[in-house]
Order: structure tokens, then sequence, then C-alpha cells
């Protein structure tokens, strides 16, 4: 089960010292020091916290900056404690929850304007406990894992193909940390909603896209301790750097190959090709809007619809699908769709091969 890892360690150098000019007063006790002075980090803390000999026996320790606790202990009823300085804003009521989360939902909607369906009124968030939060991953297949004792979402499509998303998070965080897990889980459920049936999607890239947005939220509102935890937890297997690694402008490019490319990871050294989709003109997203969209007629077959660019730079618009020389996508076909490398573009056809057979075909455009 994975936990916050970063949190808090010991000084593997150093942690223990004997008292000296620059460590007088024990942070726990505020008594003086007068034998050995322990000292212990905490990316919540500045600089190196020194704990006299008897401080650091202490049992119960706070559960988010990780130091001993003396006086004025919040319980949490989980096995879990929190400082008096942590306990004051640390969400653990689920109208505060509520709260906070409709803040985060509001701005993960402007991130994500134009990218598709956004879950709203369908998504329930509560609070949890410890030992909850361990029954809930022990006896639930959840499509992700890496939050486990932080976050969890749990989707479910009624018969009228309708969603309902259920997120859990831990209670006692502090708000920050709060905002990145709900961010975190709130992107799940954009995902089941939107990514197309049948996308094959690498599961670190999953939650890399996860962290991506839950990092651009923090940045967002400054929180550097929370983008630092982040980036230091290894849970994406380096997902998260990838797409941290492509242009902060391209975020919708990157919701849209979620959605519906065809590589399964993504790879800092096929950006290129894995961006380069239909170059349209270069305007704003379009605002997202609740409306129901037309159906529009679906091929049976593959087509070449149109071919539009320059001599040097060409693009051919396949089914539904815009594509550029060397470019993999799908294209819908029939209720279905396929899975096609565009090889070469002229200005009247097209080169195309089927990724599941490797055929080659040459599209013509029609005389009209």
């Amino acid at each position: 089960m994975k936990t916050l890892v970063t949190l808090c360690c010991w000084l593997l150098a150093g942690a223990l010292v004997f008292a000296g000019e620059e460590y007088k007063i024990c942070v726990i006790c505020q008594g003086p020091m007068t034998k050995s002075v322990y000292l212990k980090t905490s990316p919540y803390l500045k600089g190196k916290q020194p704990i006299c000999e008897n401080c650091i026996k202490i049992e119960q320790e706070c559960y988010t900056c990780g130091l001993p606790i003396k006086y004025n202990i919040t319980d949490l009823k989980d096995g879990r404690y929190l400082c008096e300085r942590d306990s004051k804003g640390a969400i653990v009521s689920g109208e505060s929850a509520k709260q906070v989360f409709a803040d985060v939902k509001r701005d993960l909607m402007a991130m994500f304007a134009g990218t598709g369906q956004m879950p709203d009124r369908n998504v329930e968030i509560a609070l949890v406990d410890r030992f909850a939060m361990e029954t809930l991953h022990r006896v639930q297949r959840f499509p992700h894992v890496q939050h486990a004792t932080v976050g969890l979402t749990r989707t479910r499509v009624n018969n009228s193909n309708e969603f309902k998303h259920e997120i859990f998070v831990l209670s006692g965080l502090n708000s920050a940390r709060f905002r990145a897990v709900a961010a975190h889980e709130y992107t799940h459920t954009w995902l089941q909603e939107n990514v197309a049936p049948g996308r094959p999607l690498d599961s670190d890239t999953v939650e890399g896209f996860c962290e991506l947005v839950a990092y651009r939220l923090m940045k967002q509102k400054n929180e550097e301790i929370e983008m630092a935890l982040i980036l230091t937890n290894d849970y994406t297997r380096g997902q998260v750097h990838a797409f941290l690694g492509v242009d902060a402008n391209r975020f919708y490019e990157t919701a849209k190959w979620m959605k519906s490319g065809v590589d399964q990871k993504l790879d800092p050294a096929t950006l290129d090709r894995v961006f380069v989709t239909t170059k349209e003109p270069q305007t704003a997203a379009p605002a997202w809007t609740i409306a129901a969209k037309t159906a529009t007629p679906v091929p049976t077959s593959i087509q070449l619809r149109s071919v539009s660019g320059t001599a040097t730079r060409r693009f051919a618009l396949i089914n539904d699908k815009t594509f550029a020389p060397n470019e993999l996508g799908r294209v819908r076909l029939g209720t279905s769709n396929v899975a096609i490398r565009c090889l070469e573009v002229t200005d009247r056809g097209a080169v195309i091969q089927l990724v599941s057979t490797g055929e080659k075909r040459r599209l013509v455009l029609e005389e009209r």
C-alpha cells in the first residue's frame, strides 16, 4: 500500500549531534538542550528541527509534519495524530471537504475547458479515516492505486449509460494537500467519462496525467511544498515528469491525446509525433457546453475526405481525423474505430497503414 513517504524523514547524516551553540532549545518542549540533540526534517518546516533526548522518545507523532507531539494533541481516532499547528486548517469535517472540493472542481473545469464532458453534479466526495480507506482499497477494484492511503475514486455506470462518481479522501489532510489529492481524483472522473472506448493507456501514464493536473493546480495556488511532494514521489515511475516536460501551453493537446491517442505511454522523445494532431487554426479552445452534440454520419470505410496545408506541410482529413505524415491516430469506422498511421500525404491522395495488420492502402480524393 502506497503512503506519503516524503512527508517526514530523518537526516541520514548527523541525525544525532551534541548540544552546542547552534541548537539550544528543543522545538517540542521548548526546554534547553542538556545532552544529545536529535534532528528531523519535514517539507512543511524550514531547516533542521532540533529535538531533545526526552521528546524524541514520545510515541505520538504528527501525521503532517512528522514531529513528536507533547502538548495539545488532536487524536484522529485511527492511529494518527496532529500537532496544534497542523490541526489548524486540517480538513476534518464533511462540510469543509465539500466546500473545498467545490473550489477545486471549479478551478479544474476552467483548466479542462473545451476538452470534453466535465463531471459535476454526478460527483460525490466523502472523508474517511485510515481504517475505512484501507478497507476500500482492499475490497474494491479501483482503476488506480497510487493514492492508496489518501484518496480513491469509484465510478459506476447505470443502465442509461450515466456516470456516478464517488471520491474518498483521507481525513485530517491540510488544505493544500487535500486540494492536490482532490484534483488528482477528479481527473480520474474526467478520464472515466472522456477516454474513448478501447483506448489503451499505461497505468503509470494515467497516474502521471492525474498528477500533472494536481501539479498545475498547486502551481496556480503557489503551493510550492505540494508541488515538490508531487515531483519527489515515484509512484508514476517518471510519467509525471514526462507530462511536465510538455509545453504548458499544450495542455489542450495533452488532454486530447489522453482521450483518443494511439500510444499507451507518453514518451518525451516522440512528443512531436504524438502531438501533431488536427493543426486547426490556433484559436482559443472552445468553451465547454453541456448541450448534446448533433450526431454526424459515420463512414463505413476508410476515406480521404480532403487535403490541406502547403506543398511542404500537408495534412489529410481521413474519416473524422486530420493526419500529418507519420502520425498515428484512430478514426471512426461504423460503430467502432480503427488505428492507422498516415505514411504520406500528396496534393491529391495519401498512403496509410493499418496498425493491426500492417496493410498499406493508397487513398485518393474523389472527384466532386
